[in-house]
């Protein structure tokens, strides 16, 4: 309960970690907390987005509002989200981010509705593929329910703001990274990781 109100007061009161400049992946230290802009690889096998198909390492689904003009104030409830470790590639050198805990995403959002035959043959592929038989998320679909997507598509330039923490105990599974254990991003002790794709973020 208390982190939306966190949440709440800390977009009204406190400063954009991700609106300042990037840190050198070259010269980072543990412990320290940075904003790192780089491209998303994926670690091992990429998600496919339930509506877009895409190949990506997090996805979000929200409801949005009913695309025939009904409404009911359930807007922005959150149905299905799902996320993984990830590279990210930055000039300075390759950085594992580790959203495990408290992470927060700021990404595009594509629309979809039910009365859109590809979205809902997707959303049937993604179901079938990993076995996620989501009937909330199909329910407000058929229900002539706007389906808001946010994806961390693979190949996506991005801005992360995070903890370094210690090395990866062994190399990710990727190949053609060098075999030294790789740095990891992670929430800061206090926080939050941050994900953008904004473009004032870049």
């Amino acid at each position: 309960m208390l982190r939306p109100v966190l949440d709440r007061l800390e977009r009204v009161f406190g400063a954009d970690p991700l609106a300042g400049p990037a840190a050198d992946a070259a010269t980072l230290e543990i412990g320290a907390t940075v904003k790192l802009v780089g491209v998303v690889r994926a670690v091992g096998e990429p998600w496919r987005a339930p509506f877009t198909g895409g190949e990506c390492v997090s996805f979000i689904v929200r409801e949005g509002p009913h695309w025939n003009g009904r409404t009911d104030g359930s807007t922005g409830r959150e149905l299905l989200a799902r996320s993984q470790d990830f590279w990210l590639e930055c000039d300075g050198g390759t950085v594992l981010v580790r959203p495990e805990g408290w992470s927060e995403y700021s990404l595009s959002v594509t629309e979809a509705r039910s009365d859109d035959e590809t979205a809902y043959a997707r959303f049937v592929a993604f179901s079938e593929r990993y076995g996620m038989e989501h009937r909330e998320t199909l329910s407000a679909f058929t229900n002539e329910m706007v389906m808001l997507e946010e994806t961390l598509a693979v190949g996506a330039r991005v801005a992360v703001h995070g903890a370094v923490g210690p090395r990866a105990e062994r190399p990710a599974p990727r190949a053609g990274y060098r075999s030294e254990r790789p740095l990891t991003l992670v929430p800061p002790p206090e926080g939050k990781l941050r994900v953008s794709d904004r473009p004032e973020h870049l």
